[in-house]
């Protein structure tokens, strides 16, 4: 119908609700409806909006495509307490997102270049975040701002685990951000986030834009980009609940106070040496009390070995480097 006559006949010839209901009933039709979770469960004539896709996906040759930003293992509007109020008993089959698989669908994107795959990388490789300018990022994120330490911690402890299950009443929203990812097992579902959003202020609850910059490089190499994702983990790490045996937690710090103990710090170029970076690092916090690990970033490109360094304070003046980090592409 659509190949002979176009779809501007078949508007004018259904141009209201009733006639297009209609049109429907007595046809094979595949529906796509963007943003369905907008429709509020309370909105007038939801039970008559559920009761008509029950039916409609219950008839033979028809068949229902929507999107949703508000559930990732389950149907959101199903399982609501109000009796009644379903949007289709239905087997739902949930879809994971498009993202760029290879270096050649880089190249279909853009221009021809190995840096262009490393940014798509920190989007998460979702072709519809790689055409975000820094300033839409921003504005993006901002909504998933949260003033609680408890829920921002529980979303780094769900960043590093994979587990949405962590991320309890109120989180929803940060994690319909959330995609399958490639490490999942067979019997388990791990879930990623793209690292540009990780790093933003409102999910860190820290401005660090020597962090956030590389990360919405629309052009970054890989030696940055892999430096700068090693860096958001150790940050990460820090701030969160879960342990790791290479990223050393000051004893002094309870997980409760964690966020408020860390800090991220980019040291000048004019310290070239650990002795150098100690002293800038106690320059910056020894007025303030309650920073004790610091993550510290060396401008100078010819520091010697490491990249970047953690930082624990040990006296109300002192700092001890703790732990340096190399960041080269390997098997380690």
């Amino acid at each position: 119908m659509f190949k002979e006559a176009g779809f501007d006949t078949f508007r004018k010839k259904y141009s209201n609700y009733d006639a297009v209901k209609d049109w429907i009933d007595t046809q094979k039709v595949l529906l796509f409806v963007d943003e369905l979770n907008v429709i509020p469960v309370q909105a007038t004539q939801y039970n008559e909006m559920s009761a008509f896709l029950d039916s409609f996906v219950a008839r033979e040759g028809c068949g229902l495509v929507y999107t949703s930003h508000h559930k990732i293992d389950e149907d959101f509007n199903r399982h609501r307490s109000e009796a009644g109020r379903y949007l289709s008993e239905r087997e739902h089959k949930w879809m994971s997102i498009p993202r760029f698989k290879s270096l050649e669908c880089i190249r279909y994107w853009r221009v021809d270049t190995q840096d262009d795959f490393w940014s798509a990388v920190m989007r998460g490789r979702i072709p519809a975040l790689c055409y975000l300018t820094p300033t839409e990022i921003q504005t993006y994120t901002q909504r998933l701002a949260t003033t609680l330490v408890s829920s921002r911690q529980a979303a780094f402890d769900a960043v590093l685990t994979g587990d949405l299950e962590q991320l309890k009443l109120g989180r929803n929203l940060f994690r319909s951000f959330a995609y399958l990812s490639e490490r999942s097992q067979p019997r388990r579902n791990i879930y990623a986030w793209a690292p540009f959003m990780i790093a933003q202020r409102a999910v860190l609850g820290k401005d660090c834009p020597g962090l956030v910059e590389p990360l919405e490089s629309p052009r970054i190499s890989e030696a940055k980009a892999f430096e700068a994702l090693v860096e958001l983990s150790v940050l990460v790490r820090l701030m969160s609940t879960k342990r790791h045996p290479l990223v050393p937690r000051n004893a002094n710090v309870p997980d409760n106070e964690a966020i408020p103990a860390t800090e991220m710090f980019h040291v000048g170029s004019e310290y070239r040496t650990l002795d150098g970076l100690q002293e800038a690092v106690a320059a910056k916090f020894n007025r303030n009390d309650v920073v004790q690990q610091v993550v510290a970033v060396p401008l100078y490109e010819q520091f010697q070995v490491y990249d970047f360094f953690v930082l624990h304070r040990t006296t109300r003046a002192s700092w001890n480097v703790v732990a340096g980090y190399q960041c080269k592409k390997g098997t380690q």
